[in-house]
């Protein structure tokens, strides 16, 4: 009975360290399989890192093999100017700077004026050349701002009144009209008639032999 016992607790001990043996070997096969897949996918990073890049294929273009474009040297055209009030209407406007080579020149749209200083016989006398578009630009004004005011040089009115080009006038003699505003009219006097001339016949020369 005791032997009995002792072969059984022998078969018990046999089959605990066979299966400690095979789970043993499977771990260690586990450990160098995964050693291995290791070692390979280091080796593929180390091999693509040193690989040369694969050259990319462009299509070039030959010179000579398609003409170039030709740019279009047709100058874009000038806006038209709209018509405004106060026109002059049938005016030969130029469009070229007239103030080129003259002493003074003012530009625009509206208004072109050349003036030119001239010496001659002595004296010395200004020349302006005035294109004028629109009636606005042309302006009459007062000494002191009003109608018969106190005497002011043609300067300070000029700056007063923001003119480009000014030229002095009369002293309100008459009749006076100013920017379409009447202050004054011209006296009436009496006209004496032209007296007829008398005709006296011119007497007939006598011829004596």
């Amino acid at each position: 009975m005791g032997n009995k016992k002792r072969t059984v607790k022998t078969v018990w001990l046999c089959a605990i360290a066979s299966i400690l043996a095979l789970v043993s070997v499977a771990v260690i096969y586990g450990d160098v399989l995964l050693y291995t897949l290791y070692a390979q996918q280091k080796q593929s990073k180390d091999d693509s890192a040193g690989a040369l890049p694969l050259p990319v294929l462009r299509a070039t273009h030959t010179p000579g093999l398609t003409s170039a474009p030709t740019a279009d040297l047709t100058p874009a055209p000038e806006p038209t100017r709209a018509p405004a009030f106060g026109d002059i209407q049938n005016v030969n406007f130029p469009e070229e700077d007239t103030g080129a080579g003259a002493d003074y020149s003012y530009q625009s749209d509206e208004l072109r004026i050349a003036v030119n200083k001239v010496q001659e016989f002595g004296v010395t006398y200004y020349v302006a050349d005035i294109w004028m578009r629109n009636i606005s630009c042309f302006r009459t004004a007062f000494s002191s701002g009003k109608y018969r005011g106190k005497r002011e040089s043609p300067e300070k009115i000029s700056r007063d009144n923001g003119a480009v080009l000014a030229v002095n006038g009369d002293f309100l003699g008459g009749l006076a009209i100013r920017n379409g505003v009447k202050y004054s009219v011209a006296t009436e006097r009496a006209v004496e008639p032209t007296p007829t001339p008398t005709l006296t016949p011119t007497p007939t020369p006598t011829l004596t032999p």
